[in-house]
């Protein structure tokens, strides 16, 4: 519950943030730039917008190693 609480107080904080950066920002930045313990979350493209990275390697790693039905 105390985790809960911080969090939403760093939801608050990191909103001011982001507003008042926005102001006169040339390239204005999202509320989880500011935060702490919300991350953005990144997606791997590569070429032709297909998934890849390192979670996708290794699914298709251990894809190839399966051996079951």
């Amino acid at each position: 519950m105390a985790q809960a609480v911080l969090e939403e107080r760093w939801d608050h904080t990191a909103s001011l943030m982001m507003l008042q950066y926005n102001t006169n920002a040339k390239k204005p930045k999202k509320m989880l730039d500011f935060h702490p313990f919300r991350k953005a979350t990144k997606e791997h493209t590569g070429k032709k917008g297909e998934l890849s990275g390192v979670p996708l390697e290794r699914f298709r790693a251990m894809c190839k190693n399966w051996k079951g039905k």
